[in-house]
């Protein structure tokens, strides 16, 4: 299991401890982060550059969650990985993923969307944690996920970036790493 949340909120709500199951923690934002910063919520493209900003700067702890996520599906496993809300860093974190593998940018935005399910449960946690309110954002009304902003993201991740798999690639992420993605995450048409 990859906890992508930072040690101030893994403070708050400690991770669960299953029997029989590693977990690593690889914080893709900088500690003292949250919170203290405006959180984006007007516009898609706004959080999408948020985004973009997030994975640049947390570019290693990127790498080292890719890297674990190949070797544990190598390996016969499952991987799970998760943040706070399961929104925006676990979005984020799949997104890539998605799109490293061609999975078709239609369906990485009704992946992202997916979320907007279980919105009423994220907004109340959040709004139950000191972490998330500041004087100009609180948790308590979290906005859907647009499909757009995972679209200008991934965009973004084009034109900044080099694209998915060259934004890994640059992260650290091993050439072998984003084989074992293709050959393990792909299933023919056969």
């Amino acid at each position: 299991m990859i906890d992508l949340r930072t040690q101030e909120e893994q403070l708050i709500h400690p991770p669960v401890s299953i029997p029989g199951v590693q977990t690593l923690n690889f914080s893709i934002l900088p500690e003292g982060k949250i919170g203290r910063e405006p959180f984006p919520v007007a516009f898609p493209s706004d959080l999408a550059r948020v985004y973009v900003k997030n994975l640049t700067e947390g570019a290693a702890a990127v790498a080292q969650t890719f890297e674990a996520i190949a070797a544990e599906v190598a390996g016969g496993a499952g991987a799970l990985f998760h943040c706070a809300a399961g929104r925006d860093r676990t979005g984020v974190t799949a997104a890539i993923l998605l799109d490293a593998v061609d999975v078709d940018r239609r369906e990485i935005a009704v992946d992202y969307t997916a979320s907007n399910h279980h919105l009423s449960q994220v907004s109340k946690r959040l709004a139950e944690n000191p972490i998330y309110h500041n004087e100009n954002h609180t948790a308590d009304d979290v906005p859907p996920l647009q499909a757009e902003t995972i679209e200008s993201f991934l965009g973004l991740v084009d034109v900044e970036l080099g694209g998915s798999v060259n934004f890994l690639r640059s992260a650290g992420v091993s050439a072998e790493t984003i084989r074992k993605f293709t050959a393990d995450f792909v299933l023919s048409g056969d």
